[in-house]
């Protein structure tokens, strides 16, 4: 039986859903439903997954039924699927929220 995705509203009262981990029973990303949505549209409604980067993080991911590859969702939350690294605001990336992301600026790059 696959968990359903749960629809809530976050501490500023905008709509959110948690999308369950198909890997991880009992774990949700969260994000803003309208970028849920967008995404849905976007690639259906595929499982949604925790996986590793081989040095002890692991980012929420999908996989793309166009090409079959893993995409990262903060990726597609974002609006760039081709961004090199997203950083968590709050380190936690099972948060979503488009507000939790930001482009990590490459080393020795200038801060603005």
């Amino acid at each position: 039986m696959t968990a359903a995705v749960l629809h809530s509203r976050d501490n500023d009262g905008r709509l959110v859903v948690g999308v369950p981990l198909s890997n991880r029973p009992g774990h949700r990303a969260w994000l803003y439903a309208a970028d849920y949505e967008t995404i849905v549209a976007d690639h259906g409604p595929r499982p949604w997954l925790a996986n590793g980067n081989g040095h002890g993080k692991s980012y929420v991911r999908l996989r793309c039924a166009d090409r079959g590859n893993l995409v990262m969702v903060a990726r597609l939350v974002f609006g760039d699927a081709e961004a090199r690294s997203i950083r968590y605001r709050d380190g936690d990336s099972l948060n979503l929220r488009s507000r939790n992301l930001a482009v990590r600026k490459p080393r020795g790059a200038a801060r603005a």
